[in-house]
């Protein structure tokens, strides 16, 4: 088979995964997240101390989306992302936040959880910048309150409020996505720093 057809039909694949996983698993994380946030503490994030449980998970499965980035391995990183967004999207529903915000007394609990899942949906958004640079500068300015796009250093930081959720995306066009950058990630992106962005 000629390698244009064969990069033609990698490509055809790969937007179309990320068609189906980013509308489906990673933007419905910020979807639901933020709509209690939003609701009962005007958009402010606060961690409780067990939020570094959530973060150690992740860090198991993101280890690599740099690694798969940076040698040009798309369809690998989204996979591993798309397994990141499984996670979170799990821990939301077994914290169950609609439950927990009928209980005045679980405030706290309900911002924490929430908080927590936000902050996972930047570090996605973080590694899908090389990816959806256009996808990512929005989400970094019109929903977590930056000045500007994410950088690699932008995943050691807690995010400490967002804008109320606004419409992400419908479908991705395959022009959108960009070759990765070859700087390097991090040597540890995922240890949170609570320093505000500046």
């Amino acid at each position: 088979m000629p390698m244009w057809k064969t990069s033609i039909s990698t490509r055809t694949i790969f937007v179309a995964r990320v068609n189906s996983d980013l509308i489906g698993k990673y933007v419905n994380i910020a979807s639901r997240a933020s709509k209690f946030i939003t609701e009962y503490f005007d958009g402010k994030l606060a961690f409780a101390s067990n939020e570094q449980a959530v973060i150690d998970d992740l860090q198991v499965v993101s280890l690599g989306i740099g690694e798969a980035l940076n040698a040009r391995e798309f369809g690998k990183a989204i996979r591993d992302i798309m397994v990141a967004a499984d996670r979170i999207n799990e821990a939301f529903d077994m914290a169950k936040p609609w439950v927990l915000a009928k209980d005045p007394a679980k405030r706290a609990e309900l911002q924490n959880v929430c908080s927590v899942v936000l902050y996972g949906f930047k570090l996605l958004t973080v590694y899908l910048t090389p990816i959806l640079p256009a996808l990512s500068k929005r989400v970094a300015i019109e929903i977590l309150r930056q000045q500007a796009g994410f950088s690699w250093a932008d995943a050691a930081i807690l995010p400490t409020r967002i804008n109320p959720y606004s419409h992400l995306m419908q479908r991705v066009d395959p022009k959108q996505s960009t070759r990765c950058s070859t700087s390097p990630p991090p040597q540890n992106p995922l240890k949170p720093n609570r320093r505000k962005p500046p």
